[in-house]
């Protein structure tokens, strides 16, 4: 019993001294670049979505320009 205490000391020791090491920092470091990087990527991508959603109301509104005008241009006609 007293083997298998030292055992989880020397395994608790070792946990200690990785988390304090430069391996683990450097994987701390990675995880918050990558979560910036993420956080960069949703940003972009609702930034894109926002710009479509903009062209297709100014192609809508475009259309609808043109059927108005072509609607005005019959009506002259008619007129004329």
């Amino acid at each position: 019993q007293l083997n298998e205490l030292h055992e989880l000391l020397l395994a608790k020791h070792n946990l200690i001294e990785r988390i304090n090491s430069n391996e683990f920092i450097t994987c701390f470091k990675r995880a918050k670049h990558l979560h910036e990087v993420m956080a960069a990527y949703s940003h972009t991508i609702e930034l894109i979505k926002n710009r479509i959603k903009q062209l297709e109301i100014n192609q809508y509104n475009k259309f609808n320009f043109d059927k108005r005008c072509q609607k005005w241009n019959d009506y002259i006609q008619a007129v004329e």
